[in-house]
């Protein structure tokens, strides 16, 4: 979560004033903690169990799949200082 969350950082202080830093950082933290919630519902095994019962391989696979959603996040505020653009790049994920 701190890597992907970190990636946003990145890209929102590109961004061309402090609300809109703020806005897509506020954005972008939420489609990190909604897709954390779906991840969870769509594996077939209890993520979380399997982390606390020191699975190191569920959480590296569930850190990873956070950080490739930080990066594609990051991309989309990179390329754009549009919500709308943002909105329909992360609408395919």
């Amino acid at each position: 979560m701190y890597t992907g969350s970190g990636f946003i950082i990145a890209a929102v202080m590109q961004a061309e004033n402090a609300v809109l830093s703020v806005i897509f950082f506020a954005v972008g933290e939420f489609f990190l903690v909604v897709y954390c919630f779906i991840y969870q519902k769509f594996t077939k095994f209890d993520d979380r169990e399997a982390i606390e019962a020191k699975n190191v391989a569920a959480g590296l696979h569930w850190g990873l799949n956070l950080v490739a959603l930080g990066l594609l996040l990051s991309r989309a505020i990179y390329l754009s200082n549009s919500i709308i653009v943002f909105g329909v790049s992360t609408s395919a994920l």
